[in-house]
């Protein structure tokens, strides 16, 4: 028989934890480039930031 539905596994909740490490990162980035205005850098950690968003909402839903 299989795992209950909404209970993660030790894998899967390192990988949540691994994605969210990796959000904030990209937040810390990002806030760094807009406080020093370096706009070239702002967009190229913009998109990693929705990446990994998306990434962390899949696996929230039991999909990673």
């Amino acid at each position: 028989m299989g795992q209950p539905r909404g209970i993660l596994t030790r894998e899967e909740q390192a990988r949540i934890i691994e994605l969210q490490d990796l959000l904030i990162e990209r937040f810390v980035e990002q806030r760094e480039a807009v406080a020093e205005g370096q706009e070239d850098r702002v967009k190229t950690v913009e998109p990693k930031s929705t990446v990994f968003c998306a990434k962390r909402k899949r696996s929230r839903n039991g999909r990673l």
